[in-house]
């Protein structure tokens, strides 16, 4: 649209036809070199810089102290930047040679800037090239020359590496769905701050922004499944503070076992009972097969109608006897762990269980006697 010259006079322009308040126009190409593995071109305004980045890849000895690098070797990789200025790309046609001073300022400043953005830990040992020619120049040259080097999709990295940042980005998007579905009313979130599970600083606005974000676009192919299923189940939870932390008795908790001793007793004789009923069956069978006059002779089947009746025998007193030794330890766990409790509550409430006993019942003859009487009552 061209511009209306008879509101806004053509003396205010700048050089290049903008505004006082006008941006360059900014246009950028990605992938423009395929030999390279990443490459750009951007244009700001008039200013035109390409880029092309090589590497990672080994780096020689002496490369370490190239000009234009920036990086510590020994903890990962070298970012060398090399700036080359066409001869055409000013009105000038001043050509710049490698050890002019702006043009090193800028190699330095664009490396500082590279080597504080990029995973150089990845690759140790190793050089990153950055070359960047300008093809015109029209000012903001560094600034061009920043956006050029953000352009370039770069190397590509191992798949090891892609899969590790991968199963970390599911596990953190899973473990922030985990607090913000945990955390919804404002006493969970003095909770979670009381026990330091939330910074200090964040108000619960903010939290409550910021859950709401989080849940409006919570997909659970997003996350890792780990979380898909919510909390553990106490029964898998009991089982891992048996194996794990050594609670073989209790576990974490007890709310999943039976509450008194009947109801482990009737759960775990219920058990016997099944297994009886089934010997019973079998029992009844071989009773049939033995009146048969095909297995009647058979040695084979009287000798296991023998062995079975004799385990039918002992097995009901040997399942009960393992029940009871079953039931003996917990109920030996059972019993430390309420006196410890006892004596850790009474330590806490400060109450010495000695000192305070309850009065021991009197019998009537003494309390006669404290009333005046001084025999039984006489009619």
């Amino acid at each position: 649209m061209p511009l209306d010259t008879s509101t806004y006079s053509l003396a205010l322009l700048r050089v290049d036809g903008r505004r006082w308040n006008e941006l360059r126009r900014l246009h950028a190409l990605i992938r423009t070199q395929n030999a390279a593995d990443g490459s750009s071109y951007l244009e700001m305004g008039h200013t035109k810089v390409m880029c092309v980045v090589s590497g990672p890849s080994e780096q020689q000895q002496q490369q370490q102290q190239r000009r234009g690098g920036q990086a510590n070797a020994k903890d990962g990789a070298t970012v060398n930047v090399n700036i080359t200025i066409a001869g055409f790309s000013s009105v000038d046609r001043k050509k710049r040679g490698r050890n002019d001073k702006r043009v090193q300022e800028m190699e330095i400043t664009i490396a500082k800037a590279l080597s504080s953005n990029l995973h150089t830990h990845i690759f140790p040992h190793s050089s990153i090239s950055v070359s960047l020619h300008v093809l015109s120049q029209d000012g903001s040259l560094l600034a061009a020359h920043i956006n050029a080097t953000t352009c370039p999709d770069g190397h590509e990295l191992p798949k090891d590496t892609c899969d590790k940042l991968a199963s970390l980005n599911l596990c953190a998007r899973g473990f922030l769905y985990s607090y913000c579905a945990l955390i919804a009313y404002k006493s969970d979130f003095h909770i979670a701050k009381d026990r330091r599970l939330l910074p200090d600083d964040i108000l619960w606005d903010q939290w409550k922004t910021l859950s709401e974000q989080v849940l409006a676009s919570h997909s659970y192919k997003n996350v890792n499944p780990r979380y898909w299923y919510g909390e553990l189940r106490l029964g898998r939870l009991n089982k891992v503070y048996m194996f794990r932390f050594g609670h073989l008795i209790r576990g974490y908790s007890t709310v999943d076992s039976a509450a008194v001793y009947m109801d482990l007793l009737h759960e775990n004789f219920g058990i016997l009972a099944a297994v009886l009923a089934y010997i019973v069956v079998v029992l009844t069978a071989m009773q049939v097969g033995l009146s048969v006059d095909r297995l009647k002779g058979n040695a084979a089947f009287q000798n296991a109608s023998y062995g079975f009746t004799v385990f039918s025998v002992i097995s009901p007193l040997g399942g009960a006897l393992a029940i009871l030794l079953l039931a003996l330890p917990i109920v030996a766990g059972n019993w430390i762990a309420t006196n410890n409790y006892e004596k850790d509550r009474l330590d806490h409430m400060g109450i010495n269980k000695s000192e305070n006993k309850p009065p021991k019942k009197r019998s009537r003859e003494e309390e006669a006697m404290d009333n005046g009487v001084s025999g039984p009552a006489r009619v």
